[in-house]
């Protein structure tokens, strides 16, 4: 069992997913359980704040791809921020665009 910590706090029509620990499919299940995916998106723009995230795994990277489909398809933007580390290089590897990067 991973440790990780996830929240989501909301700045005036920008929502704001920090992720601490380890990114990983114990991870996605518990955003998936405490945030509904309606939550994430949709109206405000999203940004996923990796600085605290020491190891993200496929189902990390999956989830990332998955709000990447759906802001495309809904018109919302989503941004990743503070990436470093094996995190960082997990998605320079496969190619994520350095413009959704902050």
């Amino acid at each position: 069992m991973n440790a990780h910590a996830c929240t989501l706090s909301d700045t005036g029509g920008r929502l704001t997913l920090t992720i601490a620990g380890a990114f990983d499919a114990e991870t996605v299940f518990d955003i998936r359980t405490r945030f509904p995916m309606d939550t994430l998106g949709g109206e405000s723009d999203l940004v996923v704040d990796l600085s605290e995230t020491g190891f993200m795994d496929s189902s990390g990277l999956g989830f990332l791809v998955g709000l990447r489909r759906r802001a495309q398809r809904d018109g919302w933007t989503l941004r990743l921020h503070g990436a470093n580390g094996q995190v960082q290089r997990l998605l320079q590897r496969v190619g994520w665009p350095e413009s959704l990067i902050a």
